[in-house]
């Protein structure tokens, strides 16, 4: 019993860090850095994602709403 505690307890928290990420990432990802690797550095959006370590669905929603045309 103790033991589905403690992998409660876990799991809780991994879900608490997931739902800060985005905010963290869209923190890092700026519009001027996101810019910067995406247009003038010419990386994918999937080479972005992991680097930051998200998903490229993230990064693409972060590019539309900074309104960089992709």
């Amino acid at each position: 019993m103790l033991k589905s505690v403690t992998t409660k307890n876990k799991i809780s928290e991994t879900q608490k860090l997931r739902k800060s990420l985005p905010i963290q990432i869209q923190n890092i990802l700026t519009k001027d850095v996101l810019h910067d690797l995406y247009v003038a550095k010419q990386q994918s959006l999937g080479d972005i994602a992991k680097q930051y370590g998200c998903s490229r669905a993230y990064v693409l929603k972060l590019c539309r709403g900074y309104e960089i045309k992709v």
